[in-house]
């Protein structure tokens, strides 16, 4: 899979945040799985990282499966892959060194 620009990965979580909000309207699993993204928008408050923001970023609901098809497995996975990619965004650009 080719490297993800971060509103590529903002508009893929977007996305499917509103699979799940429209598969699951109260399912708890789309609270669990702001979990990790929350760590991060807390460690970034410079990115629209938060919930609502995330939401906002697009109007779509997983038409568009080219960025997440194949890779999403279940809710756990699909935010530890985007934090982890996030992270490493991150770290380029604070001058990090990423093992």
């Amino acid at each position: 899979m080719a490297d993800l620009t971060l509103e590529e990965l903002l508009a893929a979580t977007a996305t499917y945040y509103r699979a799940l909000k429209v598969k699951a309207m109260a399912d708890d699993a789309l609270v669990d799985a702001a979990i990790p993204f929350r760590r991060v928008a807390a460690q970034r408050p410079d990115l629209p990282a938060t919930q609502e923001d995330v939401l906002a970023t697009v109007e779509i609901c997983r038409e568009d499966q080219d960025i997440v098809e194949g890779w999403v497995e279940d809710v756990g996975t699909f935010y530890d892959k985007l934090c982890a990619e996030m992270a490493v965004v991150h770290m380029k650009a604070d001058g990090r060194v990423v093992q």
